[in-house]
């Protein structure tokens, strides 16, 4: 005639950890904004110098500029996704039947 115990801290730490992700994501989402911001205003302020002509040649090889552009360009494109599908996750994740231990380590 005993009832069950439940543990009830296994399902306030897993709530705790979802939480605390939480937190961590959308504190590396505002730090990267607010370098993107800096990065903008900095972009504005140009220092003109004399090129040599050795310089010269390598700004005509743009070819490698669009595709390092190109590249940066995805990989932030990624970054920015892959943070809101793990969020997304997360939550789903949270609310779904008995905690176990690969829903953790998610």
């Amino acid at each position: 005639v005993f009832l069950k115990s439940e543990v009830p801290f296994q399902n306030l730490g897993s709530k705790i950890l979802y939480l605390l992700s939480f937190w961590l994501l959308l504190h590396q989402h505002l730090m990267e904004r607010k370098e993107k911001q800096e990065e903008d205003e900095l972009s504005g302020v140009r220092v003109e110098t004399q090129m040599k002509e050795g310089e010269e040649d390598e700004e005509n090889g743009g070819d490698k500029d669009i595709m390092q552009v190109l590249g940066n360009m995805v990989m932030g494109m990624f970054v920015k996704y892959w943070i809101y599908i793990c969020g997304g996750m997360f939550f789903f994740v949270s609310f779904e039947g008995d905690i176990v231990l690969y829903k953790i380590i998610y």
